[in-house]
């Protein structure tokens, strides 16, 4: 018998005695009832949906509670029970078993966590469907028919669609596809395959670094837009005061001015006009901050004015 662990009166080591008096327990139908009911508790009164804000404190509660919860058992198991994280994951399972969810292992953990904290904001506006697909398509060619010569797209499957349909001048061969922020590029690669595909700008994520940056602007010719003031549902990054180093590493590249701290008015209509006004004045002054910014450290460079070849002016329907 180990000398750092006396044996109780019973004959059983003290962990022993802990994991049966209040971990087994823990393990009755009993429990998993109350932890069922407290989760859905939880999930009526907190609320929050995209308002992060809401949210934050009840999953930062339930973490440390999770923790406490997990750290206990590991130090009332008996010594000779090696649980290798086990009990964490049959947790996740329980869980994920309640709320109805499916799990994805990460084949590649490590900073891609991080990354997909960054962007746990995001919300992807993808073609749900072969019938989103076609209604996006008919969309592309009213917008053509129009005059339109540029669209927004957020779907990989329609970007193809899109270049295939102007390469077979089904669509103006002037129309260009900008790729969303909904759908933002995080790396070289990817910003490859969507110029492959018919991309004549990208949209990049707007928290990556300024090596990242470079390595997207390495890999393709095409211009790329970044957020450097993001909406609060992108993450509502700030970053005015790289605008002159992100340009250096970017270029060509549009530098756009969300605004943080602002309500989402999309879609807008005249009950909210007076409120669009307002918004569209400080993103203005927001966009003569950058202007002095990128002047003072490139007044020599060129910068896109009024009817850039690159832009995607309409034309005569």
């Amino acid at each position: 018998m180990s000398r750092d662990r006396p044996a109780s009166s019973s004959g059983h080591s003290p962990n022993v005695i802990l994991w049966r008096r209040f971990v087994e327990p823990l393990l009755s139908d009993r429990f998993a009832f109350l932890l069922t009911a407290a989760l859905c508790a939880v999930t009526a009164v907190a609320g929050g949906g995209m308002r992060l804000g809401a949210t934050t404190s009840t999953e930062m509660g339930m973490l440390i509670a999770s923790g406490a919860v997990v750290a206990a058992a590991f130090v009332a198991a008996p010594a000779p029970r090696r649980l290798y994280g086990a009990l964490p994951v049959a947790g996740m399972l329980v869980l994920t078993a309640i709320a109805a969810w499916s799990i994805t292992w990460a084949i590649n953990p490590s900073d891609a966590w991080i990354d997909a904290n960054r962007h746990l904001a995001y919300l992807a506006a993808s073609a749900y469907g072969q019938e989103q697909v076609r209604q996006s398509v008919e969309e592309i060619k009213r917008a053509a028919d129009a005059g339109i010569r540029s669209v927004l797209i957020a779907d990989i499957g329609v970007l193809s669609l899109f270049g295939r349909l102007r390469e077979a001048e089904v669509l103006p061969g002037d129309m260009q596809a900008k790729v969303s922020a909904s759908f933002p590029v995080t790396n070289a690669s990817t910003a490859a395959l969507l110029e492959q595909l018919g991309a004549n700008t990208l949209n990049l994520a707007p928290d990556l670094t300024l090596a990242q940056i470079a390595s997207v602007r390495a890999a393709v010719a095409i211009p790329v837009d970044i957020y450097v003031e993001g909406p609060d549902l992108t993450g509502g990054i700030v970053r005015l005061h790289e605008i002159d180093e992100i340009v250096r590493v970017a270029a060509p590249v549009y530098v756009k001015f969300g605004l943080r701290n602002a309500p989402d008015i999309y879609p807008s209509g005249t009950h909210l006009e007076r409120t669009g006004i307002e918004l569209s004045r400080e993103r203005v002054r927001r966009a003569q901050i950058g202007v002095e910014a990128i002047r003072r450290t490139f007044p020599d460079e060129p910068a896109s004015l009024p009817g850039a070849p690159d832009l995607a002016i309409p034309v005569e329907p």
